[in-house]
């Protein structure tokens, strides 16, 4: 089926979430449980939190697939990222969304968490598909997290999900393909990762092939490195920051714990 002469055109790039990969994204990701995933912050506003919910920031939010659900609950929310072209895909998203967004209550801003500044006195602040292991260096970190905390009210929590140190050491990353087709167009995704253990990083280099009848075969390429964490390291960071740790839960659970077979993990935290 892929044995056909392609004309491709290769883009390798230092930048995240580029272009390509963004025009590719909400596809490859098509199976993320967005509404499972609002339901959880729900749950954690209602477990730990106190006063009303309403004002959000959506740190790192991408094609806003949290930011359009949540604003579908009634929240009203800023969405950062530092890509313009996720931001572009949310953007088109939020204009062709149906009568149940009120758009007036959702905006997005190109930005960077670390430095980001779009209001104060938020209810809280979700961080969600890893988007703070994007940030690898801890001095970063806490400049992060102190960001965040000036922005948000007291007693405002900070939800975000992670990658579960103790599971990423026990099962390292491996190699993948992922394939998808719909209708004219075929995109592969190829995933290569390099663990770090004394950086407490994964780099994972991602090939994107993006095949569309009459039209040159796109290759792209971008490197991801991801930070993953451990308990106590959160715990000390969320002291520095002028954060109470709430809770560290195998997400999207609620309840469970994580242990070393969970990747996937969450933090709650309250702004004292």
């Amino acid at each position: 089926m892929y044995a056909r002469s392609w004309n491709v055109s290769v883009r390798n790039s230092n930048v995240v979430f580029g272009d390509d990969y963004a025009s590719a994204y909400d596809l490859l990701y098509r199976d993320k449980d967005y509404l499972q995933e609002c339901a959880f912050i729900e749950a954690a506003f209602r477990r730990f939190g106190s006063g009303r919910f309403e004002g959000l920031m959506d740190l790192g939010c991408g094609t806003g697939g949290h930011a359009l659900e949540l604003a579908r609950r009634g929240y009203s929310l800023v969405g950062v990222d530092r890509s313009p072209h996720m931001l572009d895909a949310a953007k088109r998203k939020l204009s062709e969304s149906a009568a149940d967004v009120d758009r007036n209550h959702v905006r997005f801003e190109v930005g960077d968490i670390e430095t980001a500044r779009v209001g104060s006195e938020f209810d809280a602040a979700i961080v969600m598909f890893a988007v703070l292991g994007y940030i690898n260096e801890t001095p970063r970190l806490v400049r992060t997290l102190r960001n965040i905390r000036q922005q948000l009210r007291a007693g405002g929590l900070f939800v975000a999900d992670f990658w579960y140190g103790p599971a990423v050491m026990k099962s390292p990353p491996g190699e993948r393909v992922r394939i998808i087709e719909i209708q004219n167009r075929t995109i592969i995704r190829t995933t290569r990762a390099e663990l770090d253990t004394f950086s407490q990083v994964v780099a994972v280099h991602f090939s994107l092939f993006d095949i569309q009848d009459s039209a040159p075969c796109r290759r792209s390429a971008e490197t991801h490195r991801m930070r993953y964490f451990f308990p106590g390291e959160l715990q000390l960071l969320f002291d520095l920051t002028g954060f109470r740790l709430r809770a560290i839960w195998a997400f999207p659970s609620i309840e469970q714990r994580p242990d070393d077979s969970t990747w996937n993990a969450a933090v709650i935290a309250e702004a004292t």
